[in-house]
């Protein structure tokens, strides 16, 4: 049991999205309903009072909420550092102008240098909000870096680690973007969630990753396996509940607005250790 939260939290917003990731873990059934705009106001207010420090509104794609300005600038009313997790899709100028003063660090994902590949792990555009067949994600993520640093906010910089991609030298790409903090992820198997990625790609060898690893140590990355990643989140459903990736499964608490924030948080495990392994409170360096 806890009597505090840990310091970052994720807060995922929507399970909306106009991408169409074949390996993501962002799926939440019947607790996908999003909360109205007073109720998300209401929740980061708890949230802060209990002892959150860092906010990170993710997805989804956190972006197609049109509220999401009104909740990063409330965000930094309550004195914390805000975060956002994006597929860059919706970085424009228009949505930066909105919350400028408010936001300190977006993070953008991008597995490959190559768009190929990009598509074959499904980081791309679903059809039906594509407006030709030439979409680049490499394309826009490169053009949002550029906006990002242009109003002087952190840029973070996302790598899901599969088959796909573990052979690829990144240097070039990540030396460009020149992210104040590059993040690799191993891609996670969820129960039920992403089971049809893992059907035709292999999960990866621990040689592997190393090759990976050796590859771009010069890079300094943060590196989390499955096995970190696992129980190390504090992660809010779009429907305001805590929620947990143990032992490859989803594991939800009541609504925190019905039971409160300790009594929910303490309804799930949470690996005090494993968040200061992998450095989540990085952000107080900022």
């Amino acid at each position: 049991m806890s009597d505090r939260l840990p310091s970052s939290i994720n807060y995922h917003i929507t399970e909306r999205c106009n991408y169409q990731c074949r390996f993501c873990f962002a799926y939440y059934h019947q607790y996908s309903k999003e909360l109205c705009l007073k109720d998300s106001l209401k929740l980061i207010d708890i949230l802060a009072e209990a002892g959150c420090k860092k906010l990170n509104f993710a997805g989804g794609e956190p972006t197609m909420i049109s509220h999401l300005p009104l909740l990063i600038n409330h965000a930094k009313k309550n004195n914390l550092f805000v975060s956002l997790i994006s597929n860059g899709s919706g970085i424009t100028e228009g949505f930066i102008e909105s919350c400028k003063d408010s936001i300190d660090l977006i993070g953008l994902s991008i597995d490959s240098k190559l768009n190929s590949i990009e598509i074959a792990l499904g980081r791309t555009l679903k059809k039906s909000y594509q407006r030709n067949s030439d979409f680049s994600h490499v394309d826009l993520i490169n053009n949002c870096s550029k906006l990002i640093k242009k109003y002087g906010i952190n840029l973070k910089i996302n790598t899901v680690l599969t088959d796909l991609n573990w052979k690829e030298d990144l240097t070039k790409l990540i030396l460009e973007l020149n992210p104040i903090r590059w993040k690799i992820l191993e891609v996670l198997y969820i129960k039920k969630i992403n089971e049809r990625f893992f059907n035709t790609h292999k999960s990866l060898r621990p040689w592997q990753i190393d090759i990976f690893k050796k590859k771009h140590q010069a890079l300094n990355p943060i590196f989390e396996s499955k096995d970190l990643i696992i129980d190390s989140y504090c992660m809010i459903t779009p429907d305001g509940r805590f929620y947990q990736n143990s032992n490859h499964l989803h594991n939800y608490s009541n609504s925190i607005l019905k039971i409160g924030v300790i009594k929910a948080f303490n309804q799930l495990s949470f690996s005090k250790l494993k968040y200061e392994i992998r450095d989540g409170q990085y952000f107080k360096r900022l």
